[in-house]
């Protein structure tokens, strides 16, 4: 698969997930604008307001079969549930937004692709490729230091033999 290619997709997958948080927020959104208009006026019956709640469910879950039909792909669902809050999935993915941000990839990558951006970005900043001037080797010394931290972190985070024996009290 080509580089093109494979950022298509990535891109693709980030934006389907960017989309089902928006379109889960404005269900919850409309959602809440319904209830406050049923709750609001004291003056209406007690039928028209359920009438109302009902006609409001009705138009939330056919939203949400409409999101979960366009992001089924070959009878894969979309990777972020439509009912679970945008707010939960992004503070989990804050956690190392830098360290992804460094190496290039997109919040949330698995291993595989955090490797192969470090290894990718390690030969392109390796300072022996400078040697014709110390300012450039220097430079590419830095950024090789920012990209190994990164690196460390989140293999850290993503590796599940990275800590393994991490816990282990020896006498």
């Amino acid at each position: 698969m080509s580089i093109p290619e494979r950022l298509f997709k990535i891109s693709k997958a980030y934006l389907g997930q960017v989309r089902d948080r928006i379109d889960s927020e404005l269900a919850e959104r409309e959602l809440e604008a319904s209830l406050r208009e049923a709750n609001a006026p004291a003056s209406r019956d007690d039928a028209s307001a359920d009438a109302m709640m009902r006609r409001a469910e009705e138009r939330i879950a056919a939203m949400r079969r409409e999101i979960d039909a366009r992001n089924t792909v070959n009878g894969v669902p979309p990777t972020i549930p439509v009912s679970q809050p945008a707010s939960a999935t992004l503070v989990e993915a804050d956690v190392n937004e830098k360290d992804f941000r460094v190496l290039g990839v997109p919040v949330g990558s698995d291993l595989a692709t955090v490797q192969a951006a470090y290894e990718k970005l390690a030969r392109r900043c390796d300072p022996r490729r400078f040697d014709n001037s110390p300012a450039e080797q220097q430079e590419a010394e830095r950024i090789l230091e920012r990209i190994n931290s990164s690196y460390e972190a989140l293999k850290k985070r993503l590796d599940p033999m990275q800590n393994r024996f991490g816990k282990l009290e020896l006498e």
